[in-house]
């Protein structure tokens, strides 16, 4: 990624489905200065608890563009996990058709827009929960707190909601490069739909595959790190 004159490149991170900004508290760090990151607060989490969470991938766009068209300028890139991710694709491609182009889509646990996924969004709450306990997708401490638990779990369900009813056709490729990451031993996310995100760009292109299951941001996120600091020209 070229900067500009003494300037850092801003890395804008969206998490996984009923995830927040904690997801990347120390990102900043480990990436080192010569990167800005900055984490998006999605509706329904944090400072945006009072907000109902967007239902679609298209609806959470359309919340987050007012927000960061004011101070978007180049060089920037995003970054996804999960649902994230999709929503990291569409915000690139509706900035994109307003001349702000992302130098930098990186994506993470993830298929292709166009590649099916799976519908946990529909299952009961008893049912709902116990995925995600599988996946490992809630944290132990929330696990324990059935009062926080029962308020965060219409954010989740609408989040997989806009995840899973996602689709976009790779009809219009961007024209940033694309580094997708997924996990060997992810459960939901086959390699083959990670790969398929060759189709939406035009530009460069990156498969890597981490161990781990589909929560590897936590478990390998050292892994991640480097790849993002790679993907986004470490000057080391």
């Amino acid at each position: 990624m070229t900067r500009g004159p003494g300037g850092r490149p801003r890395l804008y991170c969206i998490p996984y489905a009923g995830g927040g900004t904690a997801v990347f508290r120390d990102w900043g760090g480990r990436l080192g200065p010569w990167i800005d990151v900055r984490p998006v607060v999605l509706p329904g989490r944090e400072r945006r608890f009072a907000e109902r969470a967007a239902t679609s991938v298209q609806a959470a766009v359309d919340g987050l563009l007012p927000e960061l068209l004011p101070e978007l300028e180049p060089p920037f890139a995003l970054f996804g996990h999960s649902m994230g991710a999709l929503v990291a694709y569409e915000l690139a491609r509706r900035l994109a058709a307003v001349g702000c182009r992302a130098d930098r889509l990186i994506v993470a646990g993830a298929g292709a827009p166009h590649r099916p996924r799976s519908a946990l969004h529909g299952l009961p709450d008893a049912g709902l929960l116990a995925a995600l306990r599988d996946l490992g997708g809630i944290p132990p401490e929330l696990l324990a707190a059935d009062e926080l638990l029962a308020l965060m779990l219409p954010t989740i369900r609408a989040d997989l909601t806009a995840a899973e009813t996602y689709h976009q056709p790779p009809d219009r490729p961007l024209d940033c490069p694309i580094t997708a990451i997924g996990a060997a031993s992810d459960p939901i996310v086959a390699a083959a739909d990670v790969a398929a995100w060759r189709a939406h760009t035009h530009a460069g292109f990156q498969h890597h595959v981490l161990p781990g299951g589909h929560f590897f941001l936590s478990s390998g996120r050292d892994e991640v790190l480097l790849l993002i600091g790679e993907a986004l020209g470490d000057p080391g």
